[in-house]
């Protein structure tokens, strides 16, 4: 079992109500603050300044990739996970998520467990 601390700041960036709200579920011993598409997301970073990033690839007004990039641009580099539907296209969306400073990438379906390991291994020193 992975143990991340309680005062853990998690961004969940995703434009499904539903799908926000098992993430939310899933991390409910954490702080949670939630976007519905990427400019909400990019705003929400700059005040909630948040550990890590879990955010779609897919939504509109800005996709995952291009907030990435766009925080990356202003140097941030706080670690981002994205969430990658199972489809063809799953490794292209891989490299392009990866491509603009992605830290992880997790196709869906996954576990609470291998979201939890996930996080971990990246917000956990050495």
């Amino acid at each position: 079992m992975t143990y991340l601390d309680e005062s853990l700041k998690i961004l969940i960036v995703e434009d499904d109500e539903q799908t926000r709200f098992l993430y939310s579920v899933k991390l409910k011993d954490y702080q949670i603050e939630k976007a519905r598409n990427g400019e909400d997301g990019f705003e929400k970073h700059l005040s909630f300044k948040p550990d890590i990033i879990l955010t779609d690839l897919s939504m509109p007004k800005m996709d995952g990739t291009e907030m990435v990039a766009k925080i990356r641009e202003q140097g941030d580099k706080i670690p981002v996970i994205v969430i990658t539907g199972a489809d063809n296209k799953s490794s292209e969306n891989a490299k392009k998520a990866r491509d603009a400073g992605a830290n992880a990438v997790l196709q869906k379906p996954f576990t609470k467990d291998a979201l939890l390991e996930c996080i971990f291994d990246l917000v956990t020193p050495g």
